[in-house]
């Protein structure tokens, strides 16, 4: 048998030890220890820490925002409820919830990606002067629909949403624009989540099964 490795990658679910080279690999006979989101959270439990979704699920303190980023309402909430917030939100997507409130302005906000994922909800709860932005959420190329007439919109993208989807509706909206109407694409996906499933479909060309290392929802895996 022969096993072919596509890379060993960091990704938001799933933990690495250390880093791990492919000498590490033969000398060890295997795959590296790996730790799943869920295991971490164990982890952080047995020592007194846990993951809240809500101000009410625990005494006021320390919260580490997650990587994803968190709806405005929701921060605003643990900080009025007296939490000290470590913000911990990918700076890439910290730069796309604040150009969403920029652009929200002048723009009907169109958000592409999974619905209830944490970023996309992130995006879509962005407030503006207090209130909810107009956005509406794209998640298959049928929900592409059609423009409203006279309306200006900029889309945002998941940052780990499937590229070939993506592109599949990036091509549909840019047909608005032969209509006369106004959309710009102010972001993309993640180079890291576009290398990965490029490195994939290479592999998966020499291989006749691929093994998937990470989370069960993680929207990489």
């Amino acid at each position: 048998m022969r096993i072919a490795i596509g890379g060993i990658s960091h990704e938001t679910n799933t933990f690495a030890r250390g880093l791990t080279t492919i000498d590490d690999f033969r000398r060890s006979g295997g795959f590296p220890g790996l730790l799943e989101g869920r295991q971490v959270i164990e982890q952080f439990a047995a020592e007194g820490l846990s993951s809240i979704q809500d101000p009410d699920d625990g005494d006021a303190g320390l919260v580490v925002v997650r990587a994803h980023g968190i709806a405005d309402a929701v921060r605003q909430s643990f900080i009025d409820s007296g939490y000290q917030l470590v913000d911990a939100t990918c700076p890439v997507v910290k730069r796309n919830l604040l150009h969403i409130a920029r652009y929200a302005v002048t723009h009907t906000i169109l958000v592409v990606g999974h619905y209830k994922h944490p970023e996309s909800t992130a995006m879509q709860e962005v407030l503006l002067d207090g209130k909810p932005i107009t956005s509406r959420l794209i998640t298959t190329l049928e929900d592409v629909g059609e423009p409203g007439e006279g309306v200006s919109y900029a889309v945002f993208v998941q940052t780990t949403f499937d590229q070939n989807l993506w592109m599949q509706i990036q091509a549909a909206l840019t047909s608005w624009q032969q209509k006369g109407i106004e959309v710009v694409f102010v972001n993309d996906v993640c180079p890291s989540s576009v290398n990965r499933r490029t490195a994939l479909i290479e592999l998966a060309g020499q291989c006749d099964a691929v093994l998937v290392i990470g989370g069960k929802d993680s929207a990489n895996t």
